[in-house]
């Protein structure tokens, strides 16, 4: 785990890899110089809210 983190040695390619790796649900390895489980949590902070309501009728 530390040499994954460490090849991330700059900001950009950082944020770029790990970017990739949200948006395809990269479930393995180390992507942006962050865990699986970092990226899990960012997902899940990411997702939209869920709504207990989903009939699709307006009021009014």
């Amino acid at each position: 785990m530390r040499s994954g983190r460490a090849a991330c040695a700059g900001p950009a390619p950082c944020r770029k890899s790990a970017q990739f790796a949200l948006t395809l649900g990269e479930t393995y390895g180390i992507w942006g110089g962050l865990t699986e489980a970092e990226r899990r949590r960012l997902a899940r902070q990411a997702a939209p809210p869920t709504t207990a309501s989903t009939s699709g009728r307006s009021a009014g």
